[in-house]
């Protein structure tokens, strides 16, 4: 029997003690069992290290960057530590289903694509309460997505991504950008790279207050960057 191929989960994190554990183990539970989970501290002043150095699992790597950089060059030190045929990336306060490598490695080699982006439910960090399902369904037509189509509707987030390694290695994310890098990052690898969309349910995300989300200068600042990048395309 074959083995299965290593897969290479990359979390970056910065002061999320009070998340980050649920975030690990939500990883470390998968049903796919051949991983390494690259932890990428930025910097964190609270609890985050010690609470990685308790997990008692041999698959857990932990790096601590020297200087607070950003979540994206936080991610990029993880994929370039990364050693898996495939990358898969979670956020240190989101969590996944069960499932979620074993679906999606089976979705990308039953459909013959380069990357997944599967669904997440998103709740509201206080209550918990269920809010939306992201993306919306009713704005994609079919599996594949093509560059035009995701020009026009934002499908992405980090921890909805998976894909080949060649993909992600030979296409680091722009640290230089405040917001929407995820959206960024899956344009450029959609021109070079076939990028299909799983209509399944697979994360569960929770909006921190201090969320980068939720900060509109960053969110401004984030469109105009992507525009200027992108608007001969537009």
């Amino acid at each position: 029997m074959q083995k299965e191929p290593l897969i290479s989960v990359v979390i970056p994190t910065y002061n999320r003690a009070n998340t980050i554990l649920q975030s690990v183990n939500s990883v470390l539970n998968q049903t796919y069992k051949n991983i390494e989970l690259i932890v990428v501290d930025d910097c964190s002043t609270d609890d985050t290290e010690k609470i990685i150095a308790g997990i008692q699992d041999s698959r857990v790597k932990f790096y601590r960057l020297e200087k607070n950089s950003g979540a994206c060059t936080a991610r990029n030190v993880g994929i370039e530590k990364a050693s898996g045929k495939y990358i898969a990336f979670n956020d240190s306060d989101d969590k996944w289903l069960p499932e979620k490598l074993e679906k999606q490695l089976s979705f990308l080699l039953e459909n013959n694509c380069d990357i997944t982006v599967c669904s997440m439910n998103v709740f509201e960090e206080v209550t918990e309460k269920k809010m939306y399902v992201f993306p919306d369904s009713a704005k994609l037509n079919g599996k594949k997505i093509s560059f035009n189509e995701l020009l026009k509707y934002n499908c992405t987030s980090t921890q909805l991504i998976f894909g080949k390694e060649e993909c992600f290695k030979n296409n680091l994310f722009d640290s230089s950008m405040p917001r929407f890098q995820d959206w960024d990052e899956c344009l450029k690898l959609s021109k070079k790279y076939s990028l299909c969309f799983q209509n399944e349910i697979l994360v569960e995300t929770f909006q921190q207050q201090d969320s980068i989300t939720k900060n509109p200068q960053k969110g401004v600042k984030g469109m105009e960057m992507l525009f200027e990048k992108h608007k001969n395309d537009i």
